[in-house]
């Protein structure tokens, strides 16, 4: 066999071997954070095994806020996330990490304030104590998005709680 027979079957050899290596499914270490639409979403992707079904090996964590998942990113410990958005995009706002939304699964916030009976206006939240699940978390910035609509101080006219998230 000629020098150039084997350049040739050697060049079609590497094709073949990337191109195997390439179907097998290469792991993903994914973070994620509270429960949602974005946390009901993964449950169904991992019962129906979308994931494997596309060639993905994807391992789910669980972190306890936003704040501490894009932290592991940043450390990288994992390289992507399908939630809290705001505390993700936190490494590119602070000139960190370059980071990009590549898709969302609603194209609006999806928290709630939920208020005691006592709570009929606006002005009665005044005083109050309202209680988010970390500072520079999604609902840290949603609740004070949520106040300044709504014409009250977040610094001033009430007082934020940090309590924690909810449970996986």
């Amino acid at each position: 066999m000629g020098i150039r027979s084997t350049v040739v079957l050697g060049a079609y050899f590497l094709t073949w071997q990337f191109s195997v290596g390439a179907l097998q499914a290469q792991p993903v270490v994914m973070g994620y954070s509270g429960t949602g639409v974005s946390g009901t979403l993964r449950r169904v992707i991992e019962k129906e095994k979308l994931w494997q079904k596309r060639g993905l090996d994807v391992k789910a964590i669980y972190f306890g806020s936003g704040g501490v998942m894009s932290q592991a990113m940043v450390a990288g410990d994992i390289i992507l996330s399908d939630s809290d958005v705001p505390a993700q995009l936190s490494p590119k706002v602070a000139g960190i990490m370059e980071v990009r939304v590549i898709a969302v699964t609603i194209n609006r916030l999806e928290h709630f304030v939920v208020v005691r009976n006592g709570v009929k206006t606006t002005e009665d939240l005044k005083g109050k104590r309202i209680a988010i699940i970390r500072f520079g978390s999604a609902s840290d910035i949603t609740i004070k998005l949520a106040l300044r609509f709504l014409k009250l101080n977040p610094e001033g006219d009430v007082t934020i709680l940090q309590v924690g998230n909810t449970p996986a």
